[in-house]
């Protein structure tokens, strides 16, 4: 395998980040890229594995130009930056729903990347009571566990402990040794001169926008557990169900002096639902077409956010949206086509179901865009569903989360269907929404818009 990056240059409108950059990777080495803050590094990770274009130049996968029509480059894991996971799964389910995108791994290559990681002992956690230190060894193994030609580490070791620290050394070069291109960023020296074979430095050269601090996200998106004792919002004095747990999401912006939402004017079948259940999925050209069109018209009549219906999303077109988003500063909310997962105990048939909303919201820092992703697991399955579910032997797995989420001046907070039933759950947040966003199939619109009317 052999990567070589041409003449690559970027631009976010008129301020270039990286300027005419020529590296070569080769198999059977480990490459350390290092700068201050805001020289370019994730930009350029970033478009070594297609999530941006460059604006000039090209990169080269043994001669393949993956970039020019945004595909994932061939054989390649990535951590970059924050990775998103889903928080009501965990440690082991999230890997493993990962793993069934192109399953070519099974349960035991996942438990044994967990034991490399050293997190074995949480792989039943959910993901979201994971520290820092552990939430960045899970994207560690989901970058290691398919065993890829090319693995690419931003900032590897944020938060870890020593002992798991010297044990990914170990196994880094140990991975070299199999003739495999790794490529790592750090701040700590110490890791590029450990595991370095050849180190890139970007300086003032590459970038523009001295003011952008890459690894300073926190300070424009802020997540506010529920319980979290010294939160300066009260907004968390009283809940009628002490079941559920709630996290208040901030990102900073500009406010909007009128919010444009469209709805998709779309069709979403039972069979969907049903054909999952049997192990049948529509990844028909006909029907990614039907959402670019969308898509498109979005762009065209200039709205703020638009809301897709429940169940509508394949998981795998995910990344399609979340960089939308992004470049066209237009936030999304979809139903995700559901998840059926399978049990560890491989002699089960039972299966988890899932049925989960995508909350997808661009920002800015200067002149970069970002968009930061969301995840609602559905607390309430309607007893229609649940009996279809229960139907093929499989369980209907219900979430605990709500989220209420501050974006341009705007409170809102999503519900999938029938949890609006609910009067404890769609009174939750109480007087302080703005907005209230609920993801329906098509058949249920007209109930739940009366219910909604209500509110």
């Amino acid at each position: 395998m052999e990567i070589v990056v041409k003449n690559v240059s970027k631009k976010f409108k008129k301020v270039t980040i990286l300027e005419n950059i020529n590296m070569k990777f080769e198999s059977g080495k480990i490459y350390g890229i290092v700068g201050r803050n805001g020289s370019g590094k994730s930009v350029f990770l970033k478009i070594l594995c297609s999530f941006y274009k460059p604006t000039t130049g090209e990169v080269l996968f043994d001669n393949v130009n993956y970039s020019s029509n945004n595909s994932f480059p061939k054989s390649t894991r990535a951590l970059i930056e924050k990775p998103t996971f889903f928080p009501d799964l965990t440690g082991f389910e999230n890997l493993k729903l990962l793993a069934s995108i192109q399953n070519k791994i099974g349960d035991d290559e996942i438990n044994s990347t967990l034991e490399m990681v050293n997190l074995s002992g949480e792989k039943d956690k959910k993901y979201s009571e994971y520290s820092l230190g552990t939430k960045q060894k899970l994207a560690i193994a989901q970058v290691l566990m398919e065993n890829t030609d090319v693995m690419i580490f931003d900032e590897l070791f944020n938060g870890i402990e020593d002992n798991t620290v010297d044990k990914i050394r170990n196994i880094l070069l140990e991975l070299k040794n199999q003739n495999k291109i790794i490529i790592v960023t750090s701040h700590m020296k110490e890791d590029i001169d450990i595991l370095a074979d050849e180190v890139y430095k970007f300086n003032n050269g590459n970038t523009g926008g001295d003011d952008y601090d890459g690894d300073r996200l926190d300070n424009v998106v802020t997540i506010v557990p529920s319980n979290r004792p010294d939160t300066d919002k009260d907004i968390y004095t009283y809940y009628p169900d002490d079941a559920i747990d709630k996290t208040f999401v901030a990102i900073k912006g500009e406010a909007k002096k009128k919010l444009r939402v469209a709805i998709a004017n779309t069709k979403i079948y039972e069979k969907y639902f049903e054909d999952v259940l049997k192990d049948v999925y529509d990844r028909s050209l006909d029907r990614y077409e039907k959402l670019e069109e969308i898509l498109r018209l979005a762009v065209k009549e200039k709205v703020d956010m638009i809301v897709f219906p429940e169940c509508y999303l394949p998981y795998e077109w995910l990344a399609r949206l979340y960089r939308f988003s992004a470049t066209n500063k237009i936030a999304i909310i979809s139903g995700i086509e559901i998840i059926a997962l399978n049990h560890s105990d491989e002699n089960s048939f039972q299966k988890d179901i899932l049925n989960l909303t995508a909350v997808i919201l661009p920002y800015k820092i200067n002149n970069y865009s970002f968009a930061y992703m969301a995840f609602h697991e559905k607390i309430h399955f309607s007893p229609e569903e649940q009996r279809m579910v229960v139907n093929y032997s499989h369980f209907p797995r219900e979430g605990k989360t709500l989220q209420m989420f501050y974006w341009h001046d705007v409170f809102f907070s999503v519900y999938c269907c029938f949890e609006i039933a609910s009067i404890s759950l769609r009174s939750a947040f109480k007087n302080y929404l703005d907005l209230f966003v609920a993801v329906e199939c098509n058949k249920d619109i007209n109930y739940f818009s009366n219910v909604m009317e209500s509110l």
